[in-house]
């Protein structure tokens, strides 16, 4: 390759590169500013969120539309208060200017929004009632997402939560410990971290597994941890083996489910899932498309297999 396609080779990645990240940044903006105003209030803390995160991307405060958003996340910010036109202003502006996808799938957009939505929900270390609704109602209506991370993570709590017509304060702390996961809180927030270091310490919670599964045996590797319930390890290995699956005793970058048998361990304390789940988590935050599983779900899925031969 001759020098001169070398340095047009690096600048073309370069405009990539750029282009994209400043895509992400629009993305995770309209999520941040949906989920500040999710439930029709927003409160100083969120206010200073808000200003938190222009501060942290000024060097695209001269880029169009970008300049837009400050300007009026400023005005709203220097009044400590949002009225109704503020956030139509704001909304629009995320509607109008929203990325057009040049160099991200629709999956990878959304995501990137869903990661701004919990964002903008933990930004005052409440999550209401209405937020929790809300942001399940979003998460329903996205449901392209699903099998990718944090949305399968996301729904699964959501489920569990709102089962019963009335949310609990440890709901509420479960909830802020799992979705603080979801985003980043290294650079200046109001997201009180220091409490939920505290939380994660003293909560045991359940595992986080996808919510109704859609399992395919025949050509997909399996991985299986814990003691199941149903059978020994080895019998269901067979069993997956004999539908056409693939086992492998460690996760891997092929791994597509990992299964787990929770006989004799009701809950997974949160800095303890076990070694292959928290390998199974890393694969998901990464991009992979690794599924974790209950035992129960791939029951349910070779009954179905055995009652149609």
């Amino acid at each position: 390759m001759s020098t001169k396609s070398k340095e047009y080779d690096l600048d073309y990645y370069r405009r990539f590169t750029r282009k994209s990240e400043y895509d992400k940044t629009i993305h995770v903006l309209d999520g941040l500013i949906h989920g500040i105003a999710i439930d029709n209030i927003i409160n100083e803390k969120e206010l200073t969120e808000l200003n938190n995160w222009i501060e942290a991307h000024t060097e695209y405060s001269h880029l169009h539309p970008f300049s837009d958003f400050i300007s009026v996340l400023n005005n709203v910010i220097i009044k400590k208060q949002i009225s109704g036109e503020d956030k139509k202003d704001i909304l629009w502006l995320c509607q109008s200017f929203k990325s057009k996808n040049y160099f991200f799938d629709i999956v990878t957009s959304d995501i990137q929004r869903l990661h701004g939505l919990v964002h903008g929900i933990l930004s005052d270390n409440i999550i209401t009632d209405e937020e929790t609704r809300k942001l399940d109602e979003w998460i329903e209506e996205n449901s392209h997402l699903s099998g990718f991370y944090p949305y399968d993570e996301i729904k699964s709590i959501l489920f569990s939560v709102l089962q019963n017509n009335e949310i609990t304060e440890d709901e509420r702390e479960i909830m802020l410990i799992y979705f603080s996961d979801f985003i980043d809180t290294a650079g200046k927030t109001e997201i009180d971290v220091q409490k939920i270091k505290e939380l994660k310490s003293s909560i045991s919670l359940g595992g986080i597994f996808a919510f109704d599964p859609e399992i395919t045996i025949r050509d997909k590797h399996f991985c299986v941890t814990g003691k199941c319930k149903y059978y020994t390890r080895d019998e269901l290995h067979k069993i997956i083996r004999s539908n056409g699956g693939i086992v492998s005793e460690d996760v891997t970058s092929k791994t597509d489910y990992l299964v787990v048998g929770t006989e004799g361990n009701k809950c997974w304390a949160f800095s303890c899932y076990g070694r292959k789940i928290e390998e199974a988590m890393s694969k998901r935050r990464e991009g992979g498309k690794i599924l974790i599983i209950q035992e129960a779900d791939l029951q349910d899925k070779i009954e179905s297999l055995s009652l149609e031969n």
